[in-house]
């Protein structure tokens, strides 16, 4: 969708935004899930993304923003973003590059992170040693049913791949191939995954 100010949004599956311009800044809370942004610049009214306690700041910039089970990513596309968390100093973030931030605060500047934060831009959904119960979270916004970990253990298992959001379930069975799982469907709408 197109924001008063030109700016661009681009919501992933079972996502939600705030929007809130005022005169001095231009805000958008996100609630939950991913959001891509393209903001058209303006040099009086700084664009600004919040998720968490974060608070994500550029003028003119592109950039993911995902809302993890226990973290915050930040992808820059293009131009350059602030981001600040609690009451740390702003740490920059360039095109190129991404970062997390949690409760425990932002952690390091990583330098691959945009193309896996923008798969879902092109009908993929991209991992990279995340814990399963994460990859589940993420699944869960695409996949028709409800998906749940029986075991609590089985949460940090750890899954590498990539798998293709248009067809949910062949997603879940690639994800269950590489790990020691397997699926039970007690009624119509639920999934439950235990370990073998």
């Amino acid at each position: 969708m197109t924001l008063d100010d030109g700016s661009v949004l681009t919501l992933d599956a079972d996502s939600a935004v705030a929007v809130a311009f005022t005169p001095a800044e231009r805000r958008v809370r996100l609630t939950g899930g991913r959001a891509h942004f393209v903001t058209a610049p303006d040099s009086g009214r700084p664009f600004v993304v919040t998720c968490a306690d974060g608070r994500i700041a550029t003028a003119d910039a592109s950039f993911v923003v995902h809302r993890c089970l226990d973290s915050v990513v930040v992808a820059v596309e293009s131009g350059t973003a602030s981001l600040t968390t609690g009451m740390a100093p702003p740490l920059p973030i360039a095109a190129g590059q991404s970062r997390s931030y949690g409760p425990d605060g932002p952690g390091p500047l990583l330098s691959q992170g945009v193309a896996v934060e923008n798969a879902w831009r092109h009908g993929r959904l991209v991992f990279q040693g995340q814990p399963l119960d994460a990859v589940i979270a993420d699944l869960n916004r695409y996949h028709p049913a409800r998906i749940v970990l029986w075991d609590r253990p089985l949460a940090g298992l750890r899954f590498d791949g990539s798998v293709d959001i248009s067809r949910p379930d062949a997603a879940l069975n690639a994800i269950l191939r590489t790990l020691p799982l397997r699926t039970l469907r007690p009624v119509p709408g639920l999934v439950i995954i235990r370990s073998v």
